[in-house]
């Protein structure tokens, strides 16, 4: 009896070890995998904040933010979608606030210029402060990372009228893709509709 107990424990032992040395790897695939995700969602987190708050304040103005040209003073949108060359169509944004609170919109040529911009190039997201087009020169990496890359940039602007109030709202929609250049399962979308409650036209 006690043979054949100790061939029968060898024998369950020996299927234990098989199962568990097969499911091992997989476990710690999934481990890791969750573990590169859960970084990527904590470095993202925060500068996303940081551009949807910069979003948030397109077209404030301490004032008229009214500029003059040839004695004529003129109103522009504070807001304007394009994109960077062979870039996707709506990859690149440029808006205005007044940072200074001076009454208006200080020029892309100023040292205070209250200009500022977005735009997908290459897989990666940059911006610019000044900023003249979104073909200019001079932009710098958004997120300090070399690890990630951008697939996606898109931004639409559109209007919306409640059903109560008669006034237009006015919303920015944003979608940006990332995933880990050296682990591309490793991704994140971010998406999302942003109020622009200082803008009155588009």
């Amino acid at each position: 009896m006690m043979l054949m107990e100790c061939l029968f424990a060898m024998a369950i032992s020996g299927v234990l070890f098989l199962c568990i040395s097969r499911a091992y790897p997989q476990v710690m695939n999934i481990l890791l995998h969750s573990y590169r995700q859960y970084q990527l969602d904590i470095f993202l987190r925060e500068r996303l904040l940081v551009l949807e708050t910069q979003l948030r304040r397109t077209g404030y103005c301490h004032g008229d933010c009214a500029y003059v040209s040839q004695s004529k003073v003129l109103h522009t949108s504070p807001l304007k979608i394009g994109q960077y060359s062979y870039q996707e169509k709506n990859s690149c944004i440029i808006f205005a606030y007044d940072v200074n609170g001076n009454g208006r919109w200080d020029t892309s040529s100023s040292k205070e210029s209250d200009y500022f911009g977005y735009r997908l190039k290459n897989g990666q997201l940059e911006q610019l402060r000044g900023v003249q087009d979104c073909t200019s020169s001079g932009w710098q990496r958004f997120f300090e990372s070399h690890e990630i890359e951008v697939t996606e940039f898109i931004l639409r602007p559109y209007s919306r009228q409640p059903l109560i109030k008669e006034k237009l709202f006015f919303y920015l929609s944003v979608s940006l893709k990332f995933h880990l250049k050296q682990f591309p399962a490793v991704k994140l979308h971010y998406k999302n509709d942003i109020r622009l409650r200082n803008v009155t036209t588009l």
